[in-house]
């Protein structure tokens, strides 16, 4: 499916009805990737208003037990992998709708990136349905993301996979999920957040991530969304 990079921000803007169909209007945006940096800044995703429950995804590289912190945002987990030396924080917040974007503080100079996720109809009392566990390795060209079973009638479950150095053309998912937001390849720690719909409790996964490169540090979950 044709998709597009707009203006300055790295907003992922996918082309054609059949992916808006399925993830129901999903929209996304990225930050730029950081080097040792303490702050990142993530746009808020297209159409996004006052009050719209936002999801964000940030990946680190470089393990901390402390979580970012950005105003008006719980973290719901934080979750690190040692034999990739990396980190995936999920959080949930409500979009201020002021174009300004949203503010990321890490507790520790970091190379890191983000992603901001507008789910149309979510759940904004109880986002999150459930959490599978992380994956991660030091080496290897595939790596099998631990299933997550929802929870809900009407689910989102994302796949979100962190790669170091950055996105690969091959660091997708498995069929049937379709691809959400990707960081721009080859710069840094790249993050790639993948989606598919789900009815009722049922598990999905486990699924595989393809590396195209050995030497890629990956690890990944899974998050199911109550809609």
């Amino acid at each position: 499916m044709p998709s597009i990079y707009v203006g300055e921000q790295k907003e992922l803007v996918w082309l054609g009805s059949g992916l808006s169909r399925r993830l129901g209007g999903v929209t996304s945006s990225t930050s730029p990737v950081i080097t040792a940096g303490t702050t990142l800044s993530i746009p808020e995703p297209a159409g996004s208003i006052v009050g719209d429950t936002l999801v964000l995804l940030v990946a680190t590289e470089g393990v901390s037990v402390l979580p970012p912190v950005s105003t008006g945002f719980t973290v719901d987990t934080a979750l690190a992998n040692a034999n990739a030396n990396s980190a995936i924080f999920v959080m949930a917040g409500v979009a201020v709708g002021d174009g300004l974007g949203i503010a990321v503080t890490l507790p520790l100079p970091l190379n890191a990136v983000g992603v901001a996720v507008r789910v149309p109809n979510i759940n904004a009392a109880d986002p999150f349905g459930a959490v599978g566990a992380l994956a991660g390795q030091a080496v290897g060209l595939t790596l099998e993301i631990p299933s997550v079973t929802t929870v809900s009638d009407d689910n989102l479950v994302l796949a979100v996979t962190a790669s170091v150095p950055g996105n690969g053309n091959g660091t997708n998912i498995t069929r049937p999920f379709d691809i959400v937001a990707q960081t721009p390849p080859g710069v840094g720690i790249g993050l790639t957040v993948q989606g598919k719909r789900q009815s009722g409790q049922k598990q999905v996964g486990p699924s595989s991530l393809v590396n195209v490169g050995a030497s890629r540090r990956q690890l990944g979950l899974m998050v199911s969304l109550n809609l």
